[in-house]
């Protein structure tokens, strides 16, 4: 009868002392049942347990095949319920009842604020994102925006550009203690365009660059702009005391 090895398995001949496979002594009586050794980083690969795995690997590729229109409808339904819970109550475009109120629009789209005015052939474009406050309140400080439009006719007042950048430095640093380089900063983003002044503005860069912390600190209490969501199709925005109630478009 065929002995084993009592330590890796391997068949001993007769009268050998030590295995000639791992070097276990033999032990008499040496055991007659095989001893099968869990797999470790040094032991053979078996081909019937590979062949499980690709077995395995297959099963779970052709269940994605066949429920590809299931795992897709999933995956969007997910979607779907991330967006629900992270839309911003206020979304949609809003409107005044009378453009003598607020003659432009307002966007919402999550947290991003548009705001566009047209008044008498004379444009402006807002931009900057919402903070919620509490359940239905946001607000928006205008210090962290961007502010862009065109002043229609605008140098009809002045002879030239240069004037027009030379009045801005002298009534500005009479007000602000920032010097004229700064001012010449904020300039940048005025041009002429034909006899209009068109600009685009980073608020927030100039309020921290240019006008400094002071300064923005004392104009923070006054451009603070609060949103509160009145109904479904209806919003209050509150300005400096000023409220202006605005309808779903």
């Amino acid at each position: 009868m065929k002995k084993f090895c009592v330590n890796c398995g391997n068949t001993l001949d007769e009268g050998i002392k030590f295995c000639t496979k791992c070097g276990q002594q033999v032990l008499e009586p040496a055991s007659e049942t095989p001893i099968i050794q869990p797999m470790n980083k040094e032991t053979t690969f078996n081909p019937v347990q590979k062949q499980e795995i690709k077995t395995s690997k297959h099963d779970v590729l052709d269940f994605i095949k066949k429920n590809k229109i299931a795992l897709a409808i999933g995956c969007l339904v997910i979607i779907a319920l991330i967006f629900i819970l992270n839309r911003n109550p206020l979304s949609g475009t809003w409107v005044a009842q009378k453009d003598d109120d607020f003659p432009g629009t307002v966007k919402i789209a999550g947290n991003n604020l548009e705001a566009n005015i047209s008044v008498e052939g004379n444009h402006f474009k807002l931009k900057g994102k919402l903070k919620k406050e509490e359940e239905n309140l946001y607000s928006l400080n205008l210090l962290d925006t961007k502010i862009s439009g065109e002043i229609k006719d605008f140098y009809d007042s002045y002879s030239s550009e240069q004037e027009f950048v030379e009045e801005v430095i002298d009534n500005i640093a009479s007000e602000i203690p920032i010097d004229e380089t700064q001012i010449r900063q904020v300039l940048k983003g005025f041009d002429k365009k034909g006899n209009n002044l068109v600009f685009s503005v980073d608020v927030s860069k100039i309020s921290k660059q240019a006008v400094g912390s002071l300064v923005q600190g004392v104009a923070s209490r006054f451009t603070k702009l609060n949103i509160t969501k009145i109904s479904n199709n209806l919003i209050n925005v509150t300005f400096q005391g000023q409220k202006i109630d605005l309808i779903k478009k």
